[in-house]
């Protein structure tokens, strides 16, 4: 299992520092890591979109960013997604809670989104990656995710399974 203060400490090392997102109890440890660092801002949005607007925004400013959410909030990121990041070439590093995996107990609207959630990213053009789940596999999923968003100059995804420590 993988901590929170682990992770969000490797990006804080890569130059993350601005955080928005939708709630989900997935990454609750992260959120409150984000808000109880100084040095780390986070957002807290009403619309999947607007988190997506939200680093937008501070790209723009400067920063790097994370932008997180719940799967069946993908839905809501599409129009921002297609129509600010891909045109405009602002890369985001989303996390992506995968309500509703196959084979996992869950509730049953979180069903349709947990079997579509990687197509999703797929049509959106949106790499992905599994959200690391050991302290040894954050560098190099993180290495990864830096590469494409380096060289695409577009969002890439980690898509989180319930597996957080504090």
């Amino acid at each position: 299992m993988i901590s929170a203060f682990s992770f969000i400490d490797q990006l804080r090392g890569l130059g993350y520092s601005q955080y928005a997102g939708v709630p989900c109890s997935f990454f609750t440890s992260l959120i409150n890591h984000v808000i109880g660092d100084p040095a780390l801002d986070y957002i807290g949005a009403t619309s999947e979109g607007e988190a997506v607007g939200i680093t937008f925004g501070a790209f723009l400013a400067g920063r790097k960013t994370v932008t997180m959410c719940q799967n069946s909030g993908l839905g809501n990121m599409v129009n921002p997604l297609t129509s600010l990041n891909y045109p405009f070439r602002v890369p985001t590093l989303l996390i992506v809670t995968w309500r509703g995996q196959p084979e996992v107990k869950d509730e049953p609207q979180h069903e349709q989104m947990g079997k579509i959630t990687h197509r999703l990213l797929e049509t959106l053009e949106i790499p992905c990656l599994p959200f690391p789940t050991s302290e040894s596999e954050i560098s190099k999923t993180m290495e990864q995710a830096e590469t494409s968003m380096e060289q695409r100059q577009r969002p890439f995804a980690l898509v989180m399974q319930r597996r957080m420590s504090n």
